[in-house]
Formats: C-alpha cells, sequence, structure tokens
C-alpha cells in the first residue's frame, strides 16, 4: 500500500530538515516504503535547489529518492502551500490532486492556523508537520497493511483496495512467481472465473496498460498442461473484455516443479520495486472464499524476488509471448 503524499519545494528550505538529520531519515524512508510523490516535475530544479542549505549526504539521498522512489507528475492546476490562504483551501486542493497527506514546514503550519502537528479533515486527507509525521493516519495505516496478514473472512475486493490497488495504480510492470498458479488456471478453466481475469478485472478500472510475467509450473514443451494454458492465453489476446484490454504484454514461463521446491518456497506478486508475499501465493485471486494466510509488501531490496528470478530465468522449460 503507498500513500500518496505531497509537499512542495520550500517544504525542504525548513529548519526543521535542515537542523534535524533524524527527520531526513524518517521521511526518506517514508517515501521509499510507502509513498509516491505527487509534485510538478516541472519544478524538480527548484526542489534540488532548496536542498542547498542541507549537508550533502541529505542532498545525495534527497536526490536519490526523486530519481528511483514512486512520484506522480501534478500540472494543470498546482498551487504551492504557501499559495493557499486557509487550510480549507489545502484540504480542497489535496482532494484534487488526489493526494492523501500534505507535509508542511513550521512556517506553513502557523500561517494555515495548525494548533497541532496533524490537521485532519475528517479522514479525506490531512496535512502534517515535518516533525509529526510518524502520526500521519495514512503513513501509518499503508504501514500497518503491508504486514498484516489477510482473514479468512476477508473479501478479495476490500483487500485489493487496501493492500494493492495503489501500488498496482503506480506501476507498469507486474511479475509474478507461483509455483502453482498454472496448475489452478488449469483446473479453473470452463468452471469458474480464472485468477488471471479477476486480476485484471481489479485492474481494469485503472485504465491503463501493463506487462505482465508469469513463472510456474508448466511441465514440459508440448505436455498436456502447456497447450492448454498457452490455448488460454491466446483466447484471451484480443477479444472483447480479455486479457488484451489489460495487458499490453504477457509473458509465461515454465520451471520444473524441482526448481520451485529448491530455489522458490515464497510466492511472490512484484509491482515494480514494491514485493507482495503471500502464503497461498496468486490463489488469493481465485474465485473461492479467501483463506486465512500471510501477507507482507516490501521494496525489491528486501526481499529475495531477485535472486529467485535469477535462479528461474536461465531453467525455463518453455516460454509463451504476445
Amino acid at each position: 500500500m503507498l500513500n500518496e503524499f505531497h509537499f512542495d519545494h520550500y517544504f525542504l528550505e525548513n529548519e526543521t530538515l535542515i537542523d534535524v538529520e533524524a527527520i531526513n531519515d524518517l521521511l526518506i524512508n517514508k517515501w521509499a516504503n510507502f509513498g509516491c510523490l505527487y509534485y510538478p516535475f516541472e519544478l524538480y530544479p527548484q526542489y534540488l535547489k532548496s536542498l542547498e542549505l542541507h549537508d550533502p549526504r541529505y542532498v545525495h539521498e534527497w536526490q536519490t529518492a526523486f530519481s528511483s522512489f514512486k512520484s506522480f507528475n501534478l500540472s494543470e492546476g498546482y498551487r504551492a502551500i504557501s499559495e493557499h490562504d486557509n487550510i480549507n483551501e489545502v484540504f480542497t486542493s489535496l482532494i484534487n490532486y488526489g493526494v492523501n497527506t500534505a507535509l508542511v514546514s513550521p512556517s506553513d503550519a502557523t500561517a494555515l492556523n495548525m494548533s497541532s502537528n496533524i490537521s485532519d479533515n475528517n479522514g479525506v486527507n490531512e496535512v502534517v508537520k515535518a516533525a509529526g509525521i510518524n502520526r500521519s493516519v495514512f503513513f501509518n495505516t499503508c504501514e500497518d497493511y503491508s504486514k498484516t496478514d489477510i482473514k479468512g473472512d476477508d473479501c478479495i475486493d476490500e483487500v485489493w483496495r487496501t493492500r494493492f490497488l495503489s501500488v498496482a495504480k503506480h506501476c507498469e510492470i507486474i511479475t509474478i512467481i507461483d509455483r502453482y498458479l498454472f496448475e489452478n488456471l488449469e483446473s479453473d478453466l470452463n468452471v469458474r472465473t480464472t485468477s488471471i481475469k479477476k486480476m485484471a478485472n481489479l485492474l481494469r478500472p485503472l485504465n491503463k496498460k501493463f506487462s505482465l510475467n508469469i513463472y510456474s509450473s508448466g511441465h514440459d514443451k508440448d505436455s498436456d498442461r502447456h497447450l492448454c494454458i498457452e490455448k488460454y492465453f491466446r483466447d484471451n489476446e484480443t477479444a472483447l473484455d480479455r486479457l488484451g484490454e489489460v495487458f499490453s504484454y504477457i509473458e509465461i514461463s515454465s520451471c520444473s516443479d524441482d526448481k520451485f521446491r529448491d530455489d522458490s518456497h515464497d510466492r511472490f506478486i512484484r509491482f515494480d520495486d514494491f514485493v507482495i508475499s503471500i502464503g497461498s501465493g496468486f490463489e488469493v485471486f481465485r474465485n473461492f472464499p479467501l483463506r486465512a494466510t500471510s501477507f507482507s509488501v516490501k521494496n525489491v531490496s528486501y526481499t529475495n524476488f531477485t535472486q529467485t528470478l535469477s535462479s528461474m530465468s536461465p531453467n525455463r522449460l518453455w516460454v509463451y509471448r504476445w
């Protein structure tokens, strides 16, 4: 889960950030692990200029954050926080931007008559002083969902909304490593909505296309399972309401059961640089009641995903692409 947040370039000039190194660490870590920064890309030079008073180490870390972490361009109708006359105007702008959290400097907080570290807009969005970031409702909710297991009575649509949606919204490439995905897919054909189709239906409202890569146990080339799975994807490429509406590219790969047993006990769904680990794997999207399972979301650098993929890719039994 990613919190969509914003700060203007003046925010980086505030004394709290310049004088208290720990707050820089805290904000950068929040952004890396739980955030997508909404800001006007055309003002990027001003953001960099605002860092000139910072310690060089933090200048480098902020530059890395802007170049590597999740961000989204604010263009039409953008106004800096200081250009708002009152906090209700800020709340309205955040709604227009699609932003949950605005971070503000002490001077902006004073101008907005903020009496505490956080001003909450009835749960719709919030304005937070830099020093109060640990009390942000939206950042804390994202962090909680990122490490809370799925319960047996949860609903997949609610699980998608709270744990997958914002990550999917800001990604381009989805990669799945799940030993049993093809086996389950074969069992569901002509019986119920497949897990792949369910995910596609959940992604469709985002009105964008994704690249999808799947690694599963598909038996040997030209086996019954290989031919069955390939036919399914081929038949669902371009017809109305099919996978081709959501995925611009699909690559499916088969690896042996032994390879999964030795190198990939975990089941992963990766959205760009965020990796979701689920005990039951992609089965979570099958048309069955959810069962209790482990769940976590981490930046890929904190997972075994890269090593697992490096082991699987050279050892594929067959590959199908469209």
